[in-house]
């Protein structure tokens, strides 16, 4: 009796050693060639002047692996913890260059080097502040406008 649990103990083991994943799907020990993941925008093009987003980024993650298949695809910003990427995310918040990291592993533990790209976005309207003096001059006066204008994110382009 002793000898027939040795016995399925030792296939059990050689099925487990055989690298068959949980997914059921065989594994290609030869796969030596890690993913590729790109990257898009929704929008494709900055909306704004000058390369600058103006409205919320959509950002897509496209793995892909030929052999073993992709088993996990990762992304952070700008340089927070790394997180996993399960469906498209969407940037809403101001920023120049705004650093976007992503990476995927194969079924075989092969890894994609980090790839990288930045973005900007300021979807934050300029302040223009408009002061005014005026002088008395006879009949006639004298308007002095200053327009102060700024834009924290992007910079002032024209006034």
């Amino acid at each position: 009796m002793k000898r027939k649990w040795l016995t399925v103990g030792i296939i059990l083991l050689l099925i487990l050693l055989a690298g068959t994943p949980i997914t059921g799907r065989p594994h290609n020990r030869d796969d030596v060639i890690p993913p590729v993941t790109t990257i898009s925008f929704n929008p494709p093009e900055p909306d704004g002047e000058n390369g600058w987003y103006v409205n919320n980024v959509t950002v897509t993650l496209n793995a892909t692996d030929n052999e073993s298949g992709v088993n996990i695809t990762k992304y952070r910003i700008k340089g927070e913890s790394w997180k996993i990427y399960t469906e498209p995310f969407t940037l809403t918040e101001d920023g120049n260059n705004i650093l976007i990291e992503y990476s995927s592993i194969d079924a075989v533990g092969n890894t994609e080097p980090v790839k990288n790209e930045t973005i900007d976005i300021d979807r934050t309207k300029p302040v223009i502040a408009l002061n005014y003096t005026w002088e008395k001059f006879g009949n006639n006066y004298l308007i002095h406008i200053t327009a102060v204008c700024s834009d924290a994110t992007s910079g002032m382009a024209k006034v």
